[in-house]
């Protein structure tokens, strides 16, 4: 199933909310907006064998294991200025403390995905999907 909107959140697709951002007068804004609307495509096709939610919050997407705005988010994505930052929590039983997160910055869009399919996988979400196509 492809990455899809957490339920909780009714103003449309990941899709608008990110097309909306990209189309402000605000530059910043509008940078984050455009570099998540880049990436979206990538994310559904990453996500066609998987169960993944989009949650969205100041901005960041929130990759949810379950369509339940309570469950724990497992993977952030947020792209600013050609560069994606990516984070993951690391399952329960490996933290060092309550809810450690990893973060790294991608310089690439190719490089976020690779980190994104490694969160995803890291966060113990879900198990290792289709190997990505450039």
């Amino acid at each position: 199933m492809p990455l899809t909107r957490a339920s909780c959140q009714t103003r449309g697709p990941l899709e608008t909310f990110y097309g909306e951002l990209a189309s402000s007068d605000d530059s910043m804004t509008a940078d984050i907006g455009r570099a998540m609307v880049d990436i979206l495509p990538d994310l559904h096709e990453m996500s066609r064998t998987r169960d993944v939610w989009g949650l969205t919050s100041h901005y960041h997407l929130w990759l949810l294991a379950a369509d339940d705005y309570k469950s724990r988010w497992l993977v952030e994505i947020i792209g600013y200025s050609g560069e994606y930052v990516i984070g993951f929590r690391l399952p329960e039983a490996d933290e060092p403390w309550p809810n450690a997160v990893v973060r790294g910055t991608a310089r690439t869009k190719t490089d976020a995905l690779e980190m994104i399919e490694t969160a995803m996988v890291r966060s113990g979400g879900w198990l290792r999907g289709e190997p990505l196509s450039n």
